[in-house]
Protein backbone atom coordinates (compact mmCIF):
# COMPACT_ATOMS: atom_id res chain seq x y z
CA UNK A 1 0.00 0.00 0.00
CA UNK A 2 3.20 2.27 0.80
CA UNK A 3 3.96 2.23 -3.54
CA UNK A 4 0.29 3.42 -4.00
CA UNK A 5 0.61 6.57 -1.60
CA UNK A 6 3.88 7.42 -2.65
CA UNK A 7 2.48 6.97 -6.64
CA UNK A 8 -0.13 9.20 -5.55
CA UNK A 9 1.68 12.34 -4.07
CA UNK A 10 3.25 12.48 -7.24
CA UNK A 11 -0.15 13.24 -8.33
CA UNK A 12 -1.11 15.62 -6.06
CA UNK A 13 -3.78 13.37 -4.60
CA UNK A 14 -5.13 13.79 -1.96
CA UNK A 15 -7.46 16.39 -4.22
CA UNK A 16 -10.59 17.58 -3.84
CA UNK A 17 -12.35 14.34 -5.70
CA UNK A 18 -9.78 11.64 -4.39
CA UNK A 19 -8.56 10.48 -1.11
CA UNK A 20 -6.88 7.88 0.80
CA UNK A 21 -9.15 5.34 2.35
CA UNK A 22 -8.41 5.84 5.74
CA UNK A 23 -9.32 9.44 5.32
CA UNK A 24 -13.21 8.81 4.40
CA UNK A 25 -15.81 9.43 6.91
CA UNK A 26 -17.12 6.15 8.51
CA UNK A 27 -20.52 6.51 6.85
CA UNK A 28 -18.76 6.72 3.42
CA UNK A 29 -16.69 3.59 4.60
CA UNK A 30 -19.53 1.70 5.31
CA UNK A 31 -21.17 1.78 2.59
CA UNK A 32 -18.01 0.58 0.46
CA UNK A 33 -17.54 -2.48 3.40
CA UNK A 34 -20.09 -4.64 1.25
CA UNK A 35 -17.99 -3.93 -2.02
CA UNK A 36 -14.65 -4.81 -0.28
CA UNK A 37 -13.77 -8.69 0.00
CA UNK A 38 -10.64 -10.47 1.54
CA UNK A 39 -9.75 -10.69 -2.52
CA UNK A 40 -10.13 -6.86 -2.91
CA UNK A 41 -6.98 -6.55 -0.71
CA UNK A 42 -6.25 -3.36 1.35
CA UNK A 43 -8.54 -0.17 0.11
CA UNK A 44 -6.04 2.23 -1.09
CA UNK A 45 -7.27 5.42 -2.79
CA UNK A 46 -11.16 6.66 -3.48
CA UNK A 47 -11.85 8.70 -6.66
CA UNK A 48 -15.28 10.71 -7.02
CA UNK A 49 -16.54 10.71 -10.21
CA UNK A 50 -19.69 12.90 -11.35
CA UNK A 51 -22.93 12.58 -10.10
CA UNK A 52 -22.75 8.92 -8.06
CA UNK A 53 -20.06 7.68 -10.02
CA UNK A 54 -16.83 6.25 -7.66
CA UNK A 55 -13.79 4.33 -7.94
CA UNK A 56 -12.23 2.55 -5.10
CA UNK A 57 -8.31 1.15 -6.13
CA UNK A 58 -7.16 -1.65 -3.51
CA UNK A 59 -4.10 -2.93 -2.89
CA UNK A 60 -5.11 -6.37 -5.31
CA UNK A 61 -8.61 -5.18 -7.37
CA UNK A 62 -10.02 -1.62 -8.39
CA UNK A 63 -13.96 -1.21 -7.71
CA UNK A 64 -16.14 1.40 -9.82
CA UNK A 65 -19.66 1.90 -9.27
CA UNK A 66 -21.90 4.18 -12.29
CA UNK A 67 -24.41 5.37 -9.73
CA UNK A 68 -26.57 1.96 -10.90
CA UNK A 69 -24.43 -1.12 -10.45
CA UNK A 70 -20.48 -2.30 -9.68
CA UNK A 71 -17.57 -3.46 -11.51
CA UNK A 72 -14.90 -5.15 -9.60
CA UNK A 73 -11.82 -6.67 -11.94
CA UNK A 74 -8.37 -8.12 -9.98
CA UNK A 75 -5.25 -5.76 -11.32
CA UNK A 76 -3.60 -8.79 -12.14
CA UNK A 77 -6.70 -9.75 -14.57
CA UNK A 78 -6.34 -6.39 -16.73
CA UNK A 79 -5.53 -6.75 -20.16
CA UNK A 80 -5.48 -3.21 -21.51
CA UNK A 81 -6.17 0.22 -20.29
CA UNK A 82 -7.43 3.49 -22.29
CA UNK A 83 -9.21 6.75 -20.97
CA UNK A 84 -12.66 6.28 -22.36
CA UNK A 85 -11.60 9.03 -25.34
CA UNK A 86 -8.81 7.04 -26.84
CA UNK A 87 -10.95 3.89 -26.71
CA UNK A 88 -13.70 5.24 -28.57
CA UNK A 89 -10.92 6.27 -30.74
CA UNK A 90 -10.04 2.96 -31.80
CA UNK A 91 -13.96 2.48 -32.07
CA UNK A 92 -13.26 5.09 -35.36
CA UNK A 93 -15.58 7.64 -33.16
CA UNK A 94 -14.10 10.89 -33.51
CA UNK A 95 -13.06 12.33 -29.84
CA UNK A 96 -10.03 14.18 -31.06
CA UNK A 97 -11.14 17.67 -29.87
CA UNK A 98 -11.91 16.58 -26.43
CA UNK A 99 -9.67 18.72 -23.85
CA UNK A 100 -7.82 15.93 -21.82
CA UNK A 101 -8.17 17.97 -18.95
CA UNK A 102 -12.35 16.42 -19.12
CA UNK A 103 -11.41 12.85 -19.81
CA UNK A 104 -13.23 11.55 -16.62
CA UNK A 105 -14.00 7.97 -17.49
CA UNK A 106 -11.32 4.87 -17.93
CA UNK A 107 -12.13 1.70 -20.09
CA UNK A 108 -10.67 -1.32 -18.34
CA UNK A 109 -10.64 -4.72 -20.42
CA UNK A 110 -10.08 -7.71 -18.52
CA UNK A 111 -8.32 -10.99 -19.82
CA UNK A 112 -12.19 -12.26 -20.59
CA UNK A 113 -12.40 -9.09 -23.04
CA UNK A 114 -14.93 -7.54 -21.18
CA UNK A 115 -15.08 -3.69 -20.69
CA UNK A 116 -15.23 -2.11 -17.79
CA UNK A 117 -15.36 1.57 -16.64
CA UNK A 118 -13.99 3.43 -13.75
CA UNK A 119 -14.88 7.13 -12.77
CA UNK A 120 -13.32 10.28 -12.06
CA UNK A 121 -14.03 13.76 -11.64
CA UNK A 122 -11.32 15.30 -13.83
CA UNK A 123 -8.91 14.70 -16.23
CA UNK A 124 -5.74 14.97 -13.74
CA UNK A 125 -7.27 12.34 -11.04
CA UNK A 126 -7.76 10.02 -14.27
CA UNK A 127 -4.08 10.09 -14.74
CA UNK A 128 -3.33 9.54 -12.03
CA UNK A 129 -5.32 6.58 -11.64
CA UNK A 130 -4.01 5.25 -14.51
CA UNK A 131 -0.61 5.28 -13.59
CA UNK A 132 -1.52 4.07 -10.18
CA UNK A 133 -3.36 0.95 -11.97
CA UNK A 134 -0.17 0.29 -14.52
CA UNK A 135 2.22 0.27 -11.20
CA UNK A 136 -0.44 -2.26 -9.76
CA UNK A 137 -0.51 -4.26 -12.40
CA UNK A 138 3.08 -5.19 -12.53
CA UNK A 139 2.66 -5.19 -8.95
CA UNK A 140 0.21 -8.29 -8.77
CA UNK A 141 1.54 -10.39 -12.36
CA UNK A 142 3.88 -13.02 -11.65
CA UNK A 143 7.54 -12.33 -12.66
CA UNK A 144 8.34 -13.79 -16.36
Amino acid sequence: MGRFYWKAKQYHIPSTSSCYYEQLDDATKQRLAGHIQHSSGIPALFFTGHGKTWTLLCTRQVIGYNGEGYSTICLAGIKRLFPHQLDMLEQKTDNRNIAKSTWTELSVHDINDARHTLYTANGTDLFALWNLLLMGIRMERPSR
